[in-house]
């Protein structure tokens, strides 16, 4: 190869790897902020987040996978998309209008939950753990009862595309998340607020993390969802299944 088609060869690779690293940011709901309030909506596998407005979505259902396939009690992770193993869902603000220099904050809106084939009940020591930053620099512990913890993104830099990351790993003790914990449906319930003046919370939005539970269980849960925690109309279509990155959309029965 001659010295003009070798330059050619490396500037393409590095574009290829700049275009490939400006799409690697992992799975994230897109929310945006509609009537005065944060909305829910989409979750994106990877990036890019658009388009804007894709439809409102308040259910999400992921599989719990392990960072070590190897080590029983090497913790449970949220997995929307499995080429992120420890990442998801953070949020995207695609042309969400959140003011540059906002802060938007992940609370819990309710204690962690387990299926038990009609409801979700009290799981007993677990607890789950929602937090920003790979070394978790900094996040929140569910709890049994009020007042929610709750954690802060870093401030909105671009009002136009702006995305958080975030981790959510399960605890199997309620502390440390290389404990054992009991196989099941699990239901989170989260709200996203601002400091913005003049924009409400959102409404509360719930990730239903299947360990190593049947699917048909995790069906069974995410109607339960629909039907008993989402108001209509939202609940029509809400549950979005992300499996390994699969998105999976179970009509509601009537």
């Amino acid at each position: 190869m001659n010295r003009s088609l070798a330059m050619r060869a490396v500037t393409g690779g590095a574009l290829c790897l700049a275009a490939a690293s400006a799409y690697a940011h992992g799975p994230q709901i897109q929310i945006d902020i509609e009537n005065g309030q944060i909305v829910t909506r989409q979750l994106f596998p990877d990036g890019r987040y658009e388009p804007a407005n894709t439809p409102v979505q308040r259910v999400y259902a992921m599989p719990l996978a392990q960072r070590s396939l190897g080590d029983a009690n090497d913790g449970w992770y949220a997995q929307p998309n499995s080429a992120f193993p420890l990442s998801g869902p953070g949020i995207a603000t695609w042309q969400g209008g959140f003011a540059t220099g906002s802060i938007i904050s992940l609370t819990f809106a309710d204690g962690l939950k387990l299926w038990n084939g009609s409801g979700f009940v009290d799981p007993g020591a677990e607890q789950v753990d929602a937090y920003r930053g790979a070394a978790r620099t900094t996040g929140a512990i569910s709890s049994d009862a009020g007042p929610f913890n709750a954690f802060s993104f870093t401030a909105i830099a671009n009002s136009d595309d702006e995305h958080k990351s975030a981790f959510l790993q399960l605890l199997g003790d309620g502390v440390s998340p290389n404990t054992p914990s009991d196989d099941g449906i699990y239901l989170v319930s989260l709200v996203l607020t601002t400091n913005e003046a003049g924009v409400a919370a959102s409404d509360p939005y719930y990730f239903v993390l299947n360990k190593n539970a049947a699917a048909a269980d995790q069906a069974a849960a995410v109607d339960y969802v629909n039907a008993n925690l989402v108001p209509e109309p939202a609940s029509l279509g809400a549950a979005l299944l992300a499996l390994a990155g699969t998105v999976w959309r179970r009509p509601r029965r009537r």
